[in-house]
C-alpha cells in the first residue's frame, strides 16, 4: 500500500491512497520545566545577653544565632533565597568621646560537611557626644538581611544555613548591655523540576 507524507510545522500525517485515510502518530512525551517555591523555617539557636562588654567578649565568639536546613537532593539548579532578622538591644551611658559598637556577622552555608562562608554583614550604632544633658542611651534596632544563592558545589543532600556574631568591636568605654534576641531565618528554596507531556 503506497503511503503519502504530509509534513507540517512540528506534526507529520500520514494518508493511504487506497482508503485517503489520515492518521497521526503516536509521539513521545516531551518534558517540559516548571518551577515551584517551598519555605523552610528555621529557629534561632542561641541569643546575647551581656552586660559590661568590652572587646574581651569575642573570646567567646563566634556564637550562632539562628539556623535553617533545605533539602537539595531532588532539586534541578537550586535556588535559595534567606531572609534573617535579628532585635539589637544597646544601653550606654553617655561619654564625652564617640561611643558605640560595632557587630559583625556572617552568613554560612554547609554542605555534605564543608562549611562556606557566603558573605558577612555589620551593624554599626554611634554615641555622639552633644551639648545637651544626656546621661544614658538606649536603643533597640531590628537589623535584617537578604541573600540569594544558586552556586552549589555539592548537587545532593541537606545544606544548612547557619547565622553568627564572629566579632564584637567596642569604640571606647564598656558598654552597659548588649541584648542579640528574637533572631529569625527562612529559606525560600525556587525548584526546577521536569514533567513529561
Amino acid at each position: 500500500m503506497e503511503s503519502i507524507l504530509i509534513q507540517g510545522k512540528g506534526n507529520s500525517i500520514y494518508c493511504t491512497k487506497e482508503y485517503l485515510r489520515c492518521y497521526r502518530p503516536k509521539s513521545k512525551p516531551k518534558p517540559i520545566k516548571f518551577k515551584e517555591v517551598d519555605l523552610a523555617c528555621g529557629r534561632e539557636v542561641s541569643g546575647v545577653r551581656k552586660e559590661l562588654v568590652t572587646d574581651q567578649f569575642n573570646n567567646q565568639l563566634p556564637k550562632v544565632l539562628a539556623r535553617v536546613s533545605v533539602d537539595i537532593s531532588p532539586i534541578f539548579k537550586p535556588l535559595v533565597k534567606i531572609d534573617f532578622s535579628t532585635l539589637i538591644e544597646i544601653r550606654d551611658s553617655a561619654s564625652l568621646v564617640d561611643d558605640g559598637i560595632i557587630l559583625r556577622f556572617r552568613l554560612n552555608r554547609t554542605c555534605n560537611g564543608e562549611t562556606y562562608t557566603l558573605k558577612t554583614y555589620e551593624y554599626k550604632r554611634i554615641f555622639r557626644p552633644s551639648g545637651e544633658n544626656v546621661l544614658l542611651y538606649e536603643t533597640k534596632d531590628s537589623s535584617c538581611f537578604t541573600f540569594c544563592d544558586d552556586e552549589f558545589l555539592c548537587k545532593n543532600g541537606c545544606c544548612t544555613y547557619s547565622v553568627e556574631l564572629y566579632e564584637v568591636q567596642v569604640l571606647a568605654d564598656p558598654l552597659e548591655r548588649l541584648v542579640i534576641s528574637d533572631s529569625a531565618i527562612n529559606a525560600l528554596v525556587q525548584v526546577k523540576k521536569e514533567a513529561l507531556i
